[in-house]
């Protein structure tokens, strides 16, 4: 679940990216880590708060 592709994402990257948060709960539920860095220097949580997603924000940052 924390495999990442050749940008550096993980599942959890493109759940957060596109703001799907019932996809970002069962990540986490299944041991996905909110803190793996991408090759942009960039978690999850960057990227949700960068895209406004904020009920997903709040649930990364619970995390």
């Amino acid at each position: 679940v924390n495999e990442q592709d050749n940008q550096g994402n993980t599942m959890l990257h493109y759940a957060a990216w596109y703001g799907h948060l019932k996809t970002i709960k069962m990540l986490l539920k299944l041991g996905a880590l909110p803190d793996i860095v991408n090759r942009e220097g960039r978690t999850p949580l960057h990227l949700a708060y960068s895209n406004s997603e904020m009920e997903c924000h709040a649930c990364l940052l619970e995390a």
